[in-house]
């Protein structure tokens, strides 16, 4: 299943892509829903800088009646990003802490300038859910579509939070 997220910020294109970029870890208290971001790996090369976060969801964001049953684990993604200022785009995938080869989603984010100023940030991604990966009878494989239209539904408001943040984030800078 695919998704697009486009948001309008009124900074200016650079500064978003460097934000988002280099500061992710900054953003954590703009993500209402994000316990954590730990830089796990990074490096330069090319002209690019490859990036590999963790993030770790608040144990809030998951229904109380599913959080004894619920491992910490199944709460944290790793997100590995290359990103190009030369292009000003970020591709990025997740690996869920979950079950290996169960969800796989990825993406391309765009940085662009507005005419007349700010900064458009447009998230591209594609999810997919195959539950081969958990063992799931044939009978009930076709459910995967609707696992991932679930599981978009939960993805993508989290896509929406980052802009924002990033938004108020340098809004806050600029004013300190």
């Amino acid at each position: 299943m695919e998704f697009q997220v486009p948001q309008h910020l009124s900074h200016p294109v650079d500064a978003v892509f460097v934000a988002y970029r280099d500061r992710l870890v900054e953003l954590t208290p703009y993500l209402e829903e994000v316990e954590s971001i730990e830089v796990v790996e990074r490096r330069e090369d090319g002209g690019k800088t490859y990036l590999t976060n963790r993030w770790r969801a608040k144990p809030s964001t998951v229904p109380t009646v599913v959080r004894p049953f619920m491992p910490k684990h199944a709460l944290s993604w790793l997100d590995r990003a290359v990103w190009d200022p030369a292009a000003r785009t970020c591709a990025w995938e997740y690996e869920l802490g979950t079950t290996p080869g169960l969800v796989r989603c990825s993406g391309i984010n765009y940085f662009r300038a507005r005419e007349g100023g700010g900064s458009t940030l447009e998230i591209t991604g594609r999810l997919a859910v195959d539950l081969r990966a958990i063992h799931v009878p044939l009978i009930f494989r076709g459910a995967g579509s609707h696992v991932e239209s679930y599981l978009v539904g939960r993805v993508r408001p989290n896509l929406e939070r980052v802009g924002p943040a990033v938004e108020r984030w340098l809004t806050d800078q600029r004013e300190s």
